[in-house]
């Protein structure tokens, strides 16, 4: 976590993405157990980078309270390599096995997730033509479990929003051509600084193929690159050694649904409430619920 607070002498300038100029900031980690309540809270510099904190966190949720058994959750940026051999090194520098080593949840980033869809690897979208999760094997993560997600959704979203912006790209570079075309702008420089800027507005330079000459501008999409990269939209893959575990989760019980026709004899039905099967609650919105 990160809030922006007071400037007070001992923070860091951040060196994060969440950073907002002219306010400095401070790092915190929070424990709780498992109803949320808070039971324990490490205060760091602004700009101490998230792989540091996990790794600090770890000896304190290890030498301070003596968890013998935990999963660490984090995202792909700060579980890595580097991070789970320091999850699992006791104080002296001896590595922990078997049952003495913590266990860890991580995401594989998208190069990861393109060489198992490589070749006939293991993910292949026709695994969700049904269904919207699926637990696969690959060699390179041996003894780990791969559980992969799709989201449809988020997939169609991303796509829009990669059209929207190589579209405005190319509507900024529609004058810069006609410029080049007039013979209005000249020189490799002057058209690659020109053509720089638009390309560099929306980050889409990676798309697109610029030709450059002292007289000539020719702008072309990369189209077999975003491809590729539109193949990966809404996956992803947790990462993790830990063994299914035997939780039995929530059941939820079918909507209740009322009629919106008088007496209720006739009309069409509508979701309004979820019962909770455990605690026998009643909500509006399930994914909102704990007991």
């Amino acid at each position: 976590m990160s809030p922006w607070g007071p400037t007070w002498a001992w923070q860091g300038r951040p060196q994060m993405r969440c950073i907002k100029k002219g306010r400095l900031q401070i790092e915190y980690g929070l424990l709780t157990d498992p109803a949320g309540r808070p039971v324990a809270v490490r205060v760091f510099p602004g700009d101490t980078a998230d792989p540091a904190a996990f790794t600090e966190i770890v000896q304190v949720v290890r030498d301070k309270f003596k968890l013998a058994k935990m999963v660490m959750v984090g995202d792909r940026g700060m579980i890595t390599k580097a991070r789970i051999g320091a999850l699992n090194t006791a104080g002296d520098g001896t590595a922990l096995e078997g049952e003495d080593a913590y266990g860890w949840i991580t995401a594989l980033r998208a190069p990861a997730i393109k060489k198992l869809m490589a070749g006939g690897g293991p993910l292949q979208v026709s695994l969700f033509d049904q269904q919207d999760l699926a637990e696969i094997t690959s060699p390179d993560y041996p003894g780990e479990r791969l559980v992969a997600c799709r989201n449809p959704v988020l997939a169609a979203d991303r796509a829009r929003k990669r059209e929207e912006l190589l579209a405005a790209t190319e509507r900024l570079l529609a004058p810069v051509l006609a410029r080049v075309q007039a013979g209005r702008l000249t020189g490799a420089a002057e058209i690659g600084i020109a053509a720089g800027k638009v390309i560099s507005k929306y980050n889409t330079g990676k798309h697109f193929e610029v030709t450059i000459t002292g007289a000539s501008l020719a702008v072309a999409r990369k189209q077999s690159q975003i491809d590729q990269e539109a193949a990966l939209d809404g996956f992803y893959v947790l990462r993790t050694p830990s063994p299914p575990p035997n939780w039995t989760r929530p059941a939820w019980s079918p909507p209740t649904k009322t009629s919106n026709t008088p007496g209720g004899t006739s009309g069409t039905s509508n979701p309004t409430t979820w019962t909770c099967a455990r605690c026998s609650t009643a909500w509006k919105n399930a994914s909102r619920h704990t007991c």
